[in-house]
């Protein structure tokens, strides 16, 4: 079994600029929330981040983000790029996460860090930070090196549905790995 944690910001959600002040001006005029139109202003999926997220909750792999500053915020965010699965919030010193929040996510998954993927299109300090911490890293990076892991274990994409194709093989091994403890099992009782 594996699970797969995206960086929210940078990875799976992006920027598109400040938002327009007289849209809410507008949208406080009428009642609705402000911070929360200005974020939606303000923030789109990622390229290709939809699409790669369905695919891994289509194949029923175990999913969740890590973001940085206060929990409602954070799962503001990934409610106005459509992410379902849990949010986990850490300290990012220096913009890069703690050791503590991804402790938090193997925690949130019940899995050893070993299981679970990180994948960061933010910098490659956050891919690092997440090996550092046991997980297996994915660095998106159009611009880096062909995708293959370097000397330390970390993985490259040239783009976030490159991700699918890294964990084709550790998805296939953990189905063939369930399908024998299911088929041991059953040949016991």
């Amino acid at each position: 079994m594996f699970a797969v944690a995206f960086d929210l910001d940078g990875t799976l959600a992006r920027s598109t600029g400040p938002a327009d002040a007289v849209a809410l001006g507008f949208v406080a005029d009428i009642g609705l929330d402000p911070p929360r139109s200005a974020a939606a202003q303000e923030l789109e999926p990622a390229p290709g981040a939809l699409r790669v997220v369905r695919e891994l909750e289509a194949l029923g792999v175990p999913l969740a983000a890590l973001a940085a500053g206060p929990a409602e915020d954070a799962r503001r965010r990934a409610e106005l790029v459509w992410f379902r699965g849990p949010v986990v919030t850490g300290e990012f010193p220096g913009g890069v996460p703690e050791a503590a929040a991804f402790a938090e996510i193997c925690a949130r998954f019940g899995l050893p860090a070993e299981c679970v993927w990180y994948v960061t299109a933010r910098s490659e300090a956050d891919a690092r930070a997440a090996w550092a911490a046991g997980l297996q890293a994915v660095l998106v990076d159009p611009a880096g090196p062909e995708p293959a892991p370097d000397d330390r274990g970390l993985r490259r994409a040239k783009t976030l549905e490159g991700v699918l194709e890294l964990l084709r093989a550790p998805y296939t091994r953990s189905v063939l790995n369930i399908r024998y403890l299911l088929r041991t099992v059953l040949e016991w009782n």
